[in-house]
């Protein structure tokens, strides 16, 4: 049996101890009531901004407004700009998918510029130069596949899809490059081949006139004496020589002509042993560091 101090004393600490518990517990049992809250209002956050960052905004509202739902964040001001945000953008998003092809590129641009991470955005711009620019290059419109390949750079990071359409913008170049060669060729072939044909017919017609001057003299003077006596003879003389004189007097054209079609056919000779040489690796093009534009290089 205890003395009775002994028994007071314990008393007193299990008094103590016993309000040391009731004042601590509703403390404890708040904190972690908070604890859980927070919790709750950072999932549907997250979930929120990952929606936000993908383009898809009516997902992303829709976890917005869960957060408007969790004790203690009924007003939050952030959150709620954040949803006017997503309803202002998923109508652009709609008029985007609505459009035709150059006003669906001016809305998707313009939802980058509200949000410079919207995947979805990214995507769609990507797809519709890749169509574009393969369009491009079925109709042997090299230059403008070029463009349009350089377009889609703009919005992808992927080193993998950076390289693949590098290789496409260095088969483009080539196709252009060969193209360009094959109608100089034709240009430079045709231009031999005028040229050489005006020069023929000068040259002829100056040899059928003399030969017609040749025939007259002939017979007007046939002693080739020096002396026509007949005035219609004479006349016709005259004129045949006259003819010969304007034939001559084109011999410039005659040497200008045979000088062109050998400047061509010069010119189409070294296109065509310089083909070969084209190369294949010249223009190649990566996304700038700001993410915004291209960085374009040459390599020999």
């Amino acid at each position: 049996m205890l003395p009775v101090f002994m028994e007071n004393q314990l008393s007193f600490l299990g008094a103590i101890l016993l309000f040391v518990i009731s004042f601590l517990s509703p403390v404890y049992v708040s904190g972690q009531v908070d604890s859980l809250i927070d919790d709750e209002y950072d999932r549907y956050k997250n979930r929120g901004d990952a929606h936000f960052r993908q383009g898809s905004y009516l997902e992303a509202r829709r976890h917005y407004q869960s957060c408007l739902e969790v004790p203690g964040f009924e007003a939050n001001p952030w959150i709620k700009s954040r949803i006017e945000y997503c309803s202002k953008y998923q109508v652009i998003r709609q008029q985007a998918e609505n459009a035709q092809v150059a006003e669906a590129i001016g809305f998707y641009r313009e939802l980058l510029g509200y949000n410079p991470e919207d995947a979805n955005a990214k995507d769609k711009l990507i797809a519709i130069y890749d169509k574009k620019a393969d369009d491009a290059f079925d109709l042997k419109r090299y230059r403008e596949a070029i463009v349009n390949y350089g377009q889609m750079l703009k919005y992808t990071a992927d080193e993998k899809k950076i390289n693949e359409v590098n290789e496409r913008i260095k088969k483009a170049n080539v196709f252009r490059l060969n193209y360009q060669y094959s109608k100089l060729q034709i240009a430079a072939g045709v231009v031999a081949i005028g040229a050489g044909t005006y020069a023929l017919l000068l040259r002829n017609d100056y040899q059928k006139k003399r030969n017609a001057l040749d025939i007259i003299s002939r017979t007007v003077d046939p002693e080739n004496i020096g002396l026509i006596e007949s005035s219609d003879g004479y006349r016709q003389y005259k004129e045949a020589y006259s003819d010969v004189q304007s034939a001559q007097n084109k011999n410039g054209w005659f040497k200008a002509g045979v000088g062109v079609a050998v400047a061509a056919t010069i010119a189409e000779l070294y296109l065509i042993l310089n083909k070969s040489k084209l190369s294949t690796s010249a223009i190649t093009w990566r996304p700038s560091s700001d993410s915004v534009g291209l960085t374009i290089g040459y390599r020999f």
